[in-house]
């Protein structure tokens, strides 16, 4: 991941390998992706994290905890 941050090319490879392939779920999964690295880079953190990251069987997204680890 460059200084900009991550590309469409990357955040979409990333989706897939969390198993994210259908669209919209591909899109949203990307969108969720590029806010978390930008939250990581402006809150300078060690660690963010969703978890869990996933969908329902219903293919609507869970309800996760969001975890933000400073220095």
């Amino acid at each position: 991941i460059g200084p900009g941050g991550p590309t469409s090319e990357q955040l979409a490879w990333m989706a897939d390998r969390l198993g994210f392939t259908a669209i919209p779920h591909r899109q949203e999964a990307m969108q969720q992706l590029e806010r978390l690295y930008r939250l990581f880079i402006q809150v300078d953190a060690v660690q963010v994290e969703i978890n869990p990251l996933a969908l329902t069987t219903k293919g609507e997204g869970m309800k996760c905890r969001l975890l933000i680890t400073s220095a």
